[in-house]
């Protein structure tokens, strides 16, 4: 509906953008750009949102807790206590997040990409179903799953990173 109402506001009403397709780097940065500003914001547009809201509510829920306190009254900067203490543990629900999204990322590029008439992965899957080819079919779900897991293996490994307390064994 978003991709739409984009298509409608900016291609057709406006004319600033392209309604459709996709032109290649060889084109020209700035087409190739033009062409990919409305897809991006249609698949994002969620995501955006929905990260903000866990974050936000992560972050009260951090401020909230015995150490941030502790933290405080040792005199440490504002500053430090946001970026030192609150945000690392705060971000997490929000990695969590990103990981479990790569899947309904792939289901909304297979929308986006047949709403904006783009070629990709998700089109060739659209178009797998309607020739009822079965190999295409399983290649591109299998790519997919792979592609989960791969994230949610990169999402351990992030979470290491941002809170050296977890530990991998």
């Amino acid at each position: 509906m978003l991709g739409i109402t984009l298509i409608f506001l900016f291609a057709v009403t406006l004319g600033w953008l392209p309604s459709t397709g996709w032109l290649p780097w060889s084109d020209g940065a700035v087409s190739h750009m033009k062409h990919l500003i409305m897809p991006v914001a249609t698949l994002s547009a969620y995501y955006f949102g929905a990260f903000s809201m866990v974050f936000r509510a992560e972050q009260r829920d951090v401020y909230r807790k015995l150490y941030i306190q502790v933290a405080r009254s040792k005199g440490l900067s504002e500053w430090k206590v946001a970026f030192k203490h609150a945000l690392p543990n705060a971000v997490l629900p929000v990695v969590t997040f990103m990981g479990l999204a790569m899947g309904q990322l792939t289901g909304g590029a297979v929308v986006t990409e047949t709403v904006f008439s783009m070629p990709g992965v998700g089109r060739l899957f659209v178009a797998s179903i309607a020739a009822h080819d079965f190999p295409v079919m399983l290649a591109i779900a299998m790519m997919v799953v792979v592609a989960v897991v791969v994230m949610n293996v990169l999402v351990d490994f992030i979470y290491t990173l941002i809170n050296p307390q977890i530990r991998l064994e």
